[in-house]
């Protein structure tokens, strides 16, 4: 993965940190899916096949937190959507 992917992703979960309920989990689980992917889009897509696996729902919404901000941040680099 390109470092300024990474970078982006890092930056968009310290923005979404204070609305996120299970951090620990979500950090833990981001670092997994950063080690792995590609690109940011390999992210992405593992992030929303997670919220849709997961049984947890303030975790399902942590996730879509993150998701939402990692898409603000793409939409603000003109790179997505």
């Amino acid at each position: 993965m390109e470092q300024s992917d990474e970078e982006m992703i890092s930056r968009a979960f310290e923005r979404s940190a204070p609305h996120i309920s299970n951090i620990s989990e979500i950090k833990r689980l981001l670092d997994h899916l950063l080690q792995n992917a590609r690109d940011y889009s390999d992210v992405i897509a593992s992030l929303r096949e997670n919220m849709q696996t997961v049984e947890d729902v303030t975790l399902r919404t942590d996730i879509r937190i993150l998701l939402n901000e990692i898409d603000h941040a793409l939409r603000n680099q003109g790179r997505y959507g």
